[in-house]
């Protein structure tokens, strides 16, 4: 598992849960099927810049200071298609770049590349891919929900 990936996952977990704990972390991670110590946890949280916000009721739970970026995901893809070993993703105008830059930047094992237009991302899987997974994969990081 790469490590730009399991940051990603890192930071799209901190954004869309309240997680009070570093062992609520772990957990949320293992249930992605992403294994990792303590050590390598704490480390990603510092290269991230998590840090325990307390909100005015006083629950305290960790952000990171890139969260607006997860809210700027949001609504980047339209759909989501797959046949064989090709995964077709279809964006707002514009919008293509920015999701291949991120998909290319997770290193998502089994992708061998990607190609962006304007609107449209081309992803070529390895034959020998583990498709859902990919799949999974990618949706988690462009928070895509159909």
């Amino acid at each position: 598992m790469k490590k730009n990936y399991r940051k990603n996952i890192i930071s799209l977990i901190l954004s869309t849960q309240r997680i009070h704990t570093q062992e609520e972390l772990l957990s949320a991670l293992k249930e992605k099927g992403i294994n990792v110590t303590q050590a390598t946890l704490s480390r990603d949280m510092k290269d991230l810049g998590a840090y325990k916000f307390t909100e005015a009721g006083g629950e305290i739970y960790y952000k990171t200071a890139g969260n607006s970026n997860h809210e700027k995901r949001q609504g980047m893809v339209k759909t989501i298609d797959v046949s064989g070993q090709m995964c077709v993703i279809h964006c707002k105008p514009g919008f293509a770049p920015a999701v291949a830059s991120l998909i290319d930047e997770s290193y998502i094992s089994g992708i061998m590349g990607s190609i962006a237009g304007d609107d449209t991302v081309l992803v070529i899987l390895r034959e020998d891919a583990d498709r859902d997974k990919i799949i999974s994969s990618i949706k988690d990081i462009l928070l895509y929900n159909e």
